[in-house]
């Protein structure tokens, strides 16, 4: 089996969620695609002569209805051999110092929203979900 790096979202509640904002981060640095995270964590390549990524993302999530126990990738990378980019970005998301960070604000069918940011266990209410400066997925 061929190994991947993946990043996913998963409902635990027990109802469906509708997605309104994802932001991705790495250190601090937002990100809009994969290819800026790769950008910004792995390499000093420009994000121009950055592969497309685009066949590794979910692209725009905004009004997904994720339901309850299910997952929606954000991305999936194959095991690239010889790329360094890759090995660099997977021992990031192993690396207690760095920071792949992932915020995420999402509402109930009864327009119940919350933001859960990667950072802490628990989401906390919020009476309507913040536009972010830079979200994943443009």
């Amino acid at each position: 089996m061929r190994h991947a790096l993946y990043l996913s979202l998963l409902n635990t509640g027990i109802g469906p969620a509708r997605l309104r904002s994802i932001e991705l981060s790495f250190a601090g640095r937002p990100a809009a695609t994969v290819r800026a995270l790769l950008a910004i964590c792995c390499t000093q390549e420009p994000e121009s002569s950055l592969p497309n990524t685009s066949y590794w993302s979910s692209g725009d999530l905004r009004g997904f209805m994720l339901q309850a126990g299910k997952d929606v990738a954000l991305f999936a990378w194959p095991d690239a051999p010889g790329d360094p980019r890759w090995a660099r970005l997977d021992a990031a998301r192993k690396n207690k110092n760095t920071t792949i960070g992932v915020r995420v604000c999402y509402c109930s069918v009864f327009d119940e929203c919350y933001l859960h940011d990667i950072a802490y266990r628990e989401p906390r209410r919020v009476g309507a979900c913040p536009t972010p400066a830079v979200p994943y997925g443009d």
